[in-house]
């Protein structure tokens, strides 16, 4: 399940779920917003999000890839993941989207990445 969030300075997209179809669902919702490649969105994840494998994480960077319009302006792309969650895990997805036109940072506190979008 995803929840969307209007936060003013940026979007916050929740996702809870076991598997990439969660993820992809609250993707694809997040981009048919008019004007969601041209702001910054905070990706909030539940402790069950990251439990997808490695075949379903290449997935989801390639339906990233195929629907972000590469003529967008750089943005910025906070990920909150749970204390205690691989972060490895975490690091291989952004090494994953590296080439794509948004900065992407990780984070375990939802403070420290509502600043770090705002500044």
């Amino acid at each position: 399940m995803h929840t969307i969030k209007d936060c003013g300075a940026y979007i916050r997209v929740d996702i809870e779920g076991t598997d990439s179809r969660v993820i992809i669902e609250g993707i694809k919702a997040a981009y048919a917003l008019p004007d969601y490649q041209s702001r910054y969105s905070l990706w909030v994840f539940g402790p069950e999000s990251f439990r997808v494998q490695m075949g379903e994480l290449l997935e989801i960077a390639q339906f990233i890839r195929k629907s972000y319009s590469r003529t967008s302006a750089r943005t910025r792309r906070a990920m909150v993941i749970p204390p205690g969650l691989n972060a490895g895990f975490a690091r291989v997805w952004s090494e994953m989207v590296t080439n794509l036109p948004f900065d992407l940072k990780i984070f375990h506190e939802l403070e420290e990445a509502e600043v770090w979008l705002r500044n």
